[in-house]
């Protein structure tokens, strides 16, 4: 199984994740429609076309989550908040629908490397709902998600999960915030799923009609 990192629309934080993530696991960045690389970008090396995918590989999927909702991820084109892209996860299943009938791909397994996307305290999960979509547009395999908060590193382009939750986080972050939030995710379950020790949790995409 190989690994590929996906970034659906600019966003430069997102792009120095997938750097990271190539140079330091091997993994290839699949290059998004009219992706054009300078001369200098570090990630040319590592740049893949979907057609490399096969059933059965790994992508991870980058993007930005709400604090407010679940309903879809983002990217920010030009910081601090200038030229945002969003899609909801219907928009995100539809997409990754047309390119695995193109490439001719039954299957896959989604890391979705957002801030809380697997967090289901304000409503249903956003990876849960993307799963369910997945399913309407011929996809199989499973999406895996973090309900924390998800925080890059500057240095190596790795991830840090901040809390199990949008309460969690936030309460790890300002330091006045009451100790019993994190009582609010009950005995440690987000959506009826146990937390492991590496705070993330699978999806499996429906199968059947």
């Amino acid at each position: 199984m190989a690994t590929f990192v996906w970034i659906p629309s600019k966003d430069k934080d997102f792009e120095w994740f997938a750097l990271g993530q190539c140079q330091n696991n091997g993994f290839k960045y699949l290059k998004r429609s009219g992706q054009v690389f300078g001369r200098d970008d570090l990630l040319k090396k590592y740049v893949v076309e979907w057609k490399t995918v096969k059933t059965g590989d790994h992508v991870m999927i980058g993007g930005h989550g709400f604090a407010t909702s679940s309903q879809k991820i983002a990217w920010i084109g030009k910081y601090p908040h200038d030229d945002v892209v969003s899609w909801t996860f219907d928009e995100l299943a539809k997409a990754i629908g047309g390119l695995t009938v193109t490439n001719a791909i039954a299957s896959l397994d989604f890391t979705l490397c957002m801030c809380w996307g697997a967090d289901a305290t304000i409503d249903d999960a956003f990876a849960g709902k993307f799963a369910s979509a997945l399913k309407k547009y011929n996809v199989s395999g499973t999406v895996t998600a973090f309900p924390g908060k998800m925080v890059i590193d500057g240095f190596s382009g790795q991830i840090v999960i901040n809390g199990t939750s949008r309460i969690t986080s936030a309460a790890n972050k300002y330091k006045g915030a009451p100790a019993k939030l994190a009582e609010a995710v009950a005995g440690g379950k987000v959506a009826g799923h146990q937390l492991g020790e590496n705070v993330a949790l699978t999806f499996p995409i429906p199968s059947g009609k």
